[in-house]
């Protein structure tokens, strides 16, 4: 890697501002793949010149449309904490900035993944950038404040003389150690496991634990009354079975009587014929 004295320009980082949290990997419009042609600073130069460049340059490309206002500024203007938004790749960025970072925090730059940059692309102090394979179409802007688009340009492609770059403003995203469990140590890891998500999973069983007594007792209960309708419908059946048995014992009981005593049963007459009846192994005639 180069010196820092070989780096140009020179960028002092005096102070950093935070421009609020990103804890969500957000995503942006398809208008922010393309090139922008603004009139602005470069990298902390003092004279305006027209700046091709894509990425948080634009407003809506931006987390809370908070744009970078300066050439310069994605080094100095950071998302704490901060999470890589969706379709967006991260690399370390320059060491300068690293070098300016607190104890305990962490930084990284998020561009877009689709386009290949690579950031810095120089070793200190240099934007993102990606070559440029094809001829392609940037937007022309009024200036990086107002960001009015009123036409469009055309960027030539390569030629064997001529190697042009498509070049992007990252995102800054900046963590603590205790922010994210995945950005911590394997001991802070197994640490926050052990208390926060298993004091949770032991309500969960507590919660399915009553849950399971409740569906059992429910079960228990429906069981008994199963059971005790099985119990009442044979009682039932048995005291109406033992009813006619008693009726049937009382006729047979009644007919044997009727034989024994020699009464017999009064004899019917059919067409004048007399009918005999079987007594007691003796035919008696009426």
């Amino acid at each position: 890697m180069s010196s820092t004295t070989a780096c140009l320009p020179t960028v002092i980082i005096t102070s950093t501002t935070n421009l609020g949290p990103l804890t969500t990997p957000i995503t942006f419009p398809a208008i922010c793949t393309n090139q922008f042609d603004f009139h602005t600073t470069i990298l902390g130069q003092p004279e305006w010149s027209t700046l091709r460049v894509g990425g948080c340059a634009l407003s809506q490309c931006c987390p809370s449309s908070q744009f970078y206002t300066s050439g310069n500024a994605w080094y100095s203007s950071y998302f704490s904490p901060g999470v890589c938004p969706q379709g967006y790749q991260t690399c370390d960025g320059p060491t300068e900035v690293e070098q300016t970072l607190p104890p305990g925090e962490s930084v990284r730059f998020a561009v877009r993944s689709s386009r290949g940059y690579t950031c810095p692309l120089w070793p200190c102090y240099s934007i993102c950038a990606t070559l440029r394979t094809s001829a392609t179409t940037a937007l022309v802007v009024d200036n990086i404040v107002h960001q009015s688009i009123y036409s469009t340009e055309m960027l030539p492609a390569p030629t064997g003389t001529y190697t042009p770059y498509d070049y992007a403003y990252p995102i800054q995203i900046r963590w603590k150690d205790s922010d994210f469990a995945a950005k911590t140590s394997s001991g802070a890891t197994s640490a926050e496991t052990s208390s926060g998500p298993t004091s949770g999973a032991s309500k969960r069983k507590k919660k399915l634990s009553t849950g399971a007594i409740a569906a059992i007792a429910v079960l228990m209960g429906l069981l008994a009354g199963l059971l005790l309708g099985l119990w009442w419908s044979r009682k039932k059946r048995k005291a109406n079975s033992g009813t006619v048995a008693v009726a049937v014992d009382a006729k047979v009981t009644e007919f044997a009587k009727a034989e024994m005593d020699g009464s017999g049963v009064p004899a019917r007459e059919l067409d004048n014929n007399q009918i005999y009846e079987l007594g007691t192994h003796t035919a008696i005639r009426r």
